[in-house]
């Protein structure tokens, strides 16, 4: 449904059908297992380790399907695509609850391996893509700041990364230190 979703945005489908498309996708997330308690699920729910013999730990090594599942789709959630080699950011999924709502710090391992704070303000939200941090804000417009290793900082209109920009991440070349990318509320339910 995430995937339909935004086929359904990128098509220019009936605004009623996208609408729809994402109530049913928050309905299947919420309808897996573990996010019910048993009366709503008819039994009682099991843990994401449905492999694991009764007599021991977690036996089960990696993550299992729906581990991966929600794995994929917080990253579809976070409005992240890649196509002919660049990068975008779409949050169209996001709920505003899941923005800050007061100042508080990301904690993260940069591209070095660095234990990394930054600061995060009011109506943000962070995650990393390959050790870059990444940080949503809330604004009137959609707009990408980039900071680079020499503290210079490129703003972009739009919500998209050129190819060479997008190249730098994906190589690892240590020339992006942060991203910051300003979200038409607009966007957000």
């Amino acid at each position: 449904v995430n995937e339909i979703y935004y086929t359904a945005i990128t098509t220019q489908a009936d605004q009623k059908i996208i609408d729809e498309l994402k109530t049913i996708y928050y309905e299947i997330k919420d309808g897996i297992g573990v996010h019910k308690n048993p009366a709503q699920y008819g039994a009682f729910p099991t843990d994401p380790y449905s492999h694991t013999p009764e007599h021991c730990g977690a036996q089960q090594p990696g993550m299992t399907g729906q581990v991966k599942e929600d794995y994929i789709a917080r990253f579809g959630e976070l409005g992240m695509n890649v196509k002919n080699g660049c990068i975008s950011f779409r949050p169209n999924l996001l709920k505003q609850s899941e923005f800050l709502t007061k100042r508080d710090e990301f904690n993260f391992y940069n591209i070095h391996g660095e234990k990394t704070t930054i600061p995060l303000e009011k109506n943000s939200l962070a995650f990393t893509y390959i050790q870059i941090p990444i940080i949503y804000t809330l604004s009137d417009k959609d707009q990408i700041t980039i900071t680079l290793n020499n503290d210079e900082r490129k703003t972009i209109n739009g919500c998209g990364l050129k190819p060479d920009i997008s190249l730098s991440i994906f190589n690892r070349t240590g020339e992006i230190t942060k991203i910051e990318v300003s979200i038409d509320l607009a966007l957000i339910n």
